[in-house]
């Protein structure tokens, strides 16, 4: 769950635009939604989803606390446009921060420009039998913290983790993370696992 910002957030409060990212964000994360991998629980929100902006590391990112919201607008998402996962920190644009997840996906754009776009969701279920399946990173690393970054990075660049299947998020119950050339296969990396338990 998103109980808070761990990292120092550099926040420039502005318009940042980018309607038809926005779009492709809201149309995936929709279906995310409906099969409540992205949500609220105990008013807490969980999951997010971002996109690479262009060939840069820059990324359009939802906002922290935007779990309950059914459709995101200009207002509910982040431009992260620089970081620096050694030392926790992120700068980024918008009228809201940048998700409590934002390291997590800039240590996956940060490792390939082939990675276009990363969504963060939450299935218990999955999550138990992925731990069992799946690339896990350390269980002793929490969620949005620089030992998360580190331990996703060590397994995408060993050539455990993959964009073809759910990276398991070992010290973040619950937490899952699905990553590719673009949102259709990032999502579908999440929604393909989760057809497989019906």
């Amino acid at each position: 769950m998103e109980a808070g910002i761990k990292f120092h957030c550099h926040w420039q409060t502005q318009p940042i635009g980018y309607p038809s990212e926005l779009a492709t964000l809201n149309h995936w994360r929709s279906q995310l939604l409906a099969r409540n991998l992205i949500g609220v629980s105990d008013g807490i929100g969980f999951g997010n989803i971002s996109l690479r902006i262009d060939t840069s590391e820059a990324f359009l990112i939802s906002a922290t606390s935007t779990g309950s919201l059914s459709v995101l607008t200009e207002r509910d998402v982040s431009l992260v446009y620089r970081y620096d996962l050694k030392e926790n920190e992120i700068w980024c644009k918008g009228e809201a921060r940048a998700s409590s997840e934002s390291p997590s996906h800039a240590a996956i754009y940060q490792v390939s420009s082939e990675y276009a776009a990363v969504v963060h969701v939450h299935h218990k279920e999955l999550w138990l039998r992925g731990r069992e399946q799946w690339p896990t990173s350390d269980a002793h690393a929490t969620y949005g913290s620089p030992e998360m970054a580190v331990s996703i990075q060590e397994l995408l660049r060993s050539g455990r983790g993959s964009s073809r299947l759910p990276i398991v998020m070992g010290g973040h119950q619950d937490g899952l993370l699905a990553f590719g050339e673009d949102l259709a296969s990032a999502a579908g990396v999440i929604l393909d696992a989760l057809s497989s338990l019906e």
